[in-house]
């Protein structure tokens, strides 16, 4: 979402907070949801619904379903990337809205559409015909995981507290809110 804002430093911030606090409530989520889900003995497709619509890290996601099996793995993932496919005309709307807001200040314009967003859908469309095969995806994969422990990395590296503590308490509380309002909204309707 970052990509389709204008680049400031409180939106800077408002990122940094962002992947700090998904990543802390997604790892919370990893441990505590598949205790939840196994002590009330919820189905394997019912707990892969509700890990793979609640907890917002696909890493964090693929370790909670398969904590609780196979089965539950592979139905969380696959919730988990049809999201990660939602924020593409998500993003896009985003893009679209702030590049008008962004033109009035000098320096700041946002791409019409987020260059990584194209890239992702070109590899979705190639990988789904085939063209890209299991081996070439199997390094990409692999590749894709040292990318992101780095990109994770880079960000504890460039998170300073102090910094974030300026946003002050709304952002966080928003945060914690929208992870409880999926959780619950998932839960109603996976029932």
């Amino acid at each position: 979402m970052a990509a389709a804002l204008p680049a400031t430093k409180e939106n800077e911030r408002f990122t940094l907070l962002a992947v700090v606090g998904v990543t802390l409530l997604s790892t919370l989520a990893m441990v505590l949801y598949p205790l939840l889900l196994s002590t009330f003995g919820m189905s394997p497709r019912i707990s892969g619904i509700l890990l793979g619509g609640t907890i917002h890290d696909i890493a964090q996601v693929v370790a909670a379903g398969l904590i609780l099996g196979p089965e539950t793995g592979e139905i969380a993932t696959i919730v988990k990337l049809f999201r990660v496919a939602l924020l593409v005309p998500i993003v896009a709307v985003i893009a679209v809205l702030y590049r008008d807001r962004s033109a009035a200040t000098p320096g700041s314009r946002v791409p019409t559409f987020p260059a990584f967003l194209l890239w992702f859908l070109f590899f979705v469309v190639l990988t789904s015909m085939g063209v890209i095969g299991s081996d070439v995806a199997a390094i990409a994969n692999e590749s894709s995981r040292w990318l992101l422990v780095a990109a994770i990395g880079a960000a504890g590296v460039k998170t300073n507290f102090a910094e974030l503590m300026k946003l002050g308490w709304r952002p966080v509380v928003m945060l914690v809110s929208e992870t409880i309002f999926i959780a619950l909204a998932v839960f109603a309707w996976s029932a």
